[in-house]
């Protein structure tokens, strides 16, 4: 199955659940995209990392951006689509993406 049928079928199993999942369809298709017209079977840590790394964002998106991947692909795994990735673990706590600048008066 090609990366955009399984967005495209996750997407639908969401929204026909409730779900308005806007968040998660942005997400999905910005990976599909990045990660060009590949079988689910062909994804590999390599692309997830790369799109994560992709743009300097806040620790909160891409927090959420890792739980929208691995939501994904544990639902395509649990249907023989695709097999484990070692992918990435989420943002460190630790680690500062952005730091605020204070100015005095």
């Amino acid at each position: 199955m090609k990366l955009y049928d399984g967005v495209e079928q996750y997407i639908y199993r969401k929204q026909s659940s409730g779900m308005e999942y806007k968040p998660g369809r942005s997400c999905l298709s910005a990976f599909q995209r990045h990660a060009g017209d590949i079988e689910i079977s062909e994804v590999r840590a390599v692309h997830v990392t790369a799109f994560l790394d992709a743009k300097l964002v806040s620790r909160s998106t891409l927090h959420t951006k890792h739980l929208i991947l691995l939501r994904f692909f544990e639902y395509w795994i649990a249907r023989e689509q695709c097999r484990m990735l070692r992918c990435p673990s989420g943002p460190s706590r630790n680690k500062e993406i952005c730091s605020p600048h204070l100015h005095s008066c």
